[in-house]
């Protein structure tokens, strides 16, 4: 604890959230290098190629779920129990897939999901302790960005190491010595008694285990919030993240190589994105009209790349739809600005909970819709712009739905400070 002894508690607090931007990294790591190691981990649990892909997807049950154990934990808990136990949770599941059957590596992928949930709260709670509301939606925005990179480097970072002699257990390894490490880290930045502050924690202990939910879901904004996130999400999500290789391929008719260069252009553009768009937000004071810009750019950077596909190169058309829909985090800022400080971490959790369910939902609808455009005769110009039909439609219902959104900015009717709630 000499460490802690010598430095301020703002430093303290910066120097912690640093580290939970390196958790949200490992995070974004850990979702998405699976997919460079598809049929080794295959080979390695006894199992087919389509049920391994099975077995990662099963990620987002637990993530999406202990989303709101995390919120909850760290309201309660501070964020000092709480992401020491997503770190050591998360580097169990890493350990896990050093073993040889398929039930280790689902025991693995579901601790994975549970502990990366913690990353993001925690980030979220740390940063509205140590840094001005001023600058909140900014500091989200940069630790977006790191997130991203992870979720980049784990795809393209990862698979030339593997090309290179990395051998898979061997990856798994250092990644969980990393993670226990960063556990390390937060049992020495964030002191107990400095988390929650004492007005948190008087605040905390009239509550009920649940009565945070009931404050947060009771709350027709955070639904709103939640839901406009979701829908803006789709486009990355479901299309960049999951069929962009297989439509840029099948439909315009590029190499493999092309298709996975312009789906992973959407990821650079995240990292740029996110930071600009909370900063914009911060200097204006405002989040309702920056998300509505945001919106709005996505339907027209996705209106040309569907519609008018000709006009750019696809690598600078899904560059500009990441960079735009870097907006989207802006609903984070607002899910905490619009419900009381007491339970900021459940608020967190829960807008990632709302944001991924309705994500999981609207993807779910999408492979119907997919479904039923390729029973359609027509050409493959025809298909790909059917296709984009859906994530445009998304977008124009989440613009919509921003119009009844409540601004909740520092910087509404000329006064800084919080909504009441």
């Amino acid at each position: 604890m000499t460490l802690a002894r010598h430095l301020s508690p703002a430093r303290l607090l910066l120097l912690a959230w640093l580290l939970g931007a390196v958790f949200y990294f490992l995070d974004y790591v850990v979702r998405t290098s699976p997919a460079v190691m598809l049929h080794p981990l295959a080979t390695q649990f006894g199992i087919t190629p389509l049920q391994a892909g099975s077995l990662l997807g099963s990620y987002f049950i637990t993530y999406s779920l202990c989303s709101l154990v995390a919120g909850l934990s760290i309201d309660h808990l501070g964020p000092r129990p709480s992401l020491v136990a997503g770190c050591v949770i998360l580097a169990l599941g890493c350990l896990c897939f050093l073993a040889s059957s398929q039930t280790g590596g689902y025991v693995g992928r579901l601790l994975q999901g549970a502990g990366c949930a913690f990353a993001w709260p925690g980030c979220v709670f740390i940063a509205t302790q140590g840094f001005s509301p001023h600058r909140l939606a900014t500091i989200l925005g940069i630790t977006q960005a790191s997130g991203n990179l992870g979720g980049y480097l784990g795809q393209y970072g990862i698979g030339h190491a593997l090309a290179a002699g990395l051998g898979i257990t061997q990856y798994w390894g250092i990644l969980a010595v990393l993670i226990l490490l960063l556990a390390g880290g937060f049992l020495l930045l964030l002191r107990p008694q400095q988390q929650p502050t004492p007005h948190t924690a008087a605040a905390t202990d009239t509550l009920t285990l649940l009565q945070p939910f009931r404050i947060i879901l009771s709350n027709r904004q955070s639904w709103l919030a939640g839901v406009i996130g979701g829908l803006m999400t789709v486009p990355t999500s479901v299309f960049a993240m999951t069929w962009a290789v297989d439509l840029f391929q099948s439909d315009r008719q590029f190499s493999y190589a092309d298709a996975v260069l312009v789906s992973s252009m959407v990821s650079l553009g995240w990292i740029a994105g996110s930071p600009l768009f909370g900063l914009w937000s911060d200097r204006l004071g405002q989040r309702k009209p920056v998300l509505c810009t945001g919106a709005v750019l996505m339907l027209l950077v996705m209106m040309q790349l569907f519609l008018f596909p000709d006009l750019l190169p696809g690598e600078i058309s899904m560059l500009l739809l990441g960079v735009v829909s870097g907006a989207e985090l802006l609903v984070v800022s607002i899910s905490k600005e619009v419900n009381p400080d007491r339970v900021k971490g459940s608020a967190a959790g829960c807008a990632n909970f709302l944001v991924f369910g309705c994500a999981t939902l609207v993807g779910m609808l999408y492979n119907l819709f997919l479904a039923y455009s390729n029973s359609r005769p027509g050409t493959l110009l025809q298909h790909f712009q059917q296709s984009g039909l859906f994530f445009i439609g998304c977008t124009v219902l989440a613009i919509l739905l921003i119009l009844g959104l409540q601004e909740t900015g520092p910087g509404r009717m000329g006064k800084p400070g919080r909504p009441a709630a």
